[in-house]
């Protein structure tokens, strides 16, 4: 794996609003396993569907039992486009596809590559433990598959072009779906590349992203070990092979993989159109033949 390059500063309105993020999700956060979801309000604002394109990009929403997810499709011209199975991030625990974050984010994906973005949602922790996050994931795939449902996507879409993408958590579903669903023999659709951003892994031992300085600006470790344990069953160690880190040591959970980092534009002051310039980027790499996983290094 190359080295990861030096990245440039948030800008100090983006620090303010993560150290206010991380301290109203701490207010919610109790010892006794549960989440105050009472402020969430706060930090996640939500937007509709927009069946008129905005900026240039339209959207609906279709309803897959016991979840839903959200289709983008840009106002382009093009026979296929190809599609993007995207899960958003929030320790298991937090947002949706309707979240403005996620709904902007996605937006940005499919205007800029441009492809059919699906951003999927999926049972949250607490109330919901693994393994619910990886079924609602990979039934999405199923979904898509099956011919009944072709009527829930543009004509356009071309499914023999899928991506799987996501963040954080939403990256390690994302992980572990590409997994099973190399395990399925799909009829209509082909997934043929991997785009994971900052995806939540951590280890036996404390990573070395953990322990960085870096993660000041982000999740705390106290944060990040609270989701873990609330995403893990109540007994059991099944939990173990899908918190490791997927590297060469670790074959439980992937072969070693080709990786490269990739270093946002200096100009780029919001997460989200960095993070679409990144899926763009990974996602020609791959449709142009080049296997590749792309890890996105942390922001400073």
């Amino acid at each position: 794996m190359e080295m990861k390059p030096q990245t440039s500063s948030l800008p100090l309105f983006t620090r303010f609003k993560l150290f206010l993020g991380r301290t109203l999700v701490n207010i919610g956060l109790h010892k006794d396993g549960t989440i105050d979801k009472r402020f969430r309000h706060l930090i996640d604002f939500k937007s509709q569907a927009n069946s008129t394109p905005v900026d240039g990009v339209s959207s609906y929403d279709v309803s897959i039992d016991p979840c839903w997810f959200r289709v983008f499709v840009p106002d382009v011209t093009a026979d296929k486009l190809p599609v993007i199975v995207y899960y958003h991030g929030g320790g298991f625990a937090l947002y949706g596809p309707d979240s403005t974050l996620f709904d902007e984010l996605c937006r940005r994906f499919a205007s800029m590559i441009p492809a059919i973005v699906v951003s999927a949602s999926y049972r949250l922790t607490p109330e919901h433990r693994y393994p619910s996050q990886y079924e609602d994931g990979i039934n999405v795939l199923k979904f898509l598959d099956d011919e009944n449902n072709r009527k829930n996507l543009p004509a356009k879409a071309d499914l023999q072009r899928c991506f799987v993408s996501g963040d954080s958590s939403g990256a390690n579903i994302a992980h572990h779906v590409c997994i099973e669903a190399s395990k399925i023999k799909f009829q209509q659709l082909k997934v043929i590349g991997l785009v994971t951003l900052q995806p939540f892994f951590g280890g036996e031992e404390r990573a070395a992203s953990e322990l960085s300085s870096e993660n000041r600006l982000g999740l705390h470790l106290n944060q990040t070990d609270y989701y873990w344990n609330i995403f893990q069953p109540i007994a059991g160690d099944e939990i173990g092979k899908v918190v490791k880190i997927p590297n060469e040591q670790n074959t439980e959970i992937a072969k070693e993989e080709q990786a490269f980092w990739v270093k946002e534009d200096e100009d780029c002051s919001h997460i989200t159109i960095m993070e679409a310039k990144i899926l763009s980027n990974a996602i020609m790499a791959i449709d142009s033949g080049t296997e590749v996983r792309l890890l996105v290094s942390t922001i400073s």
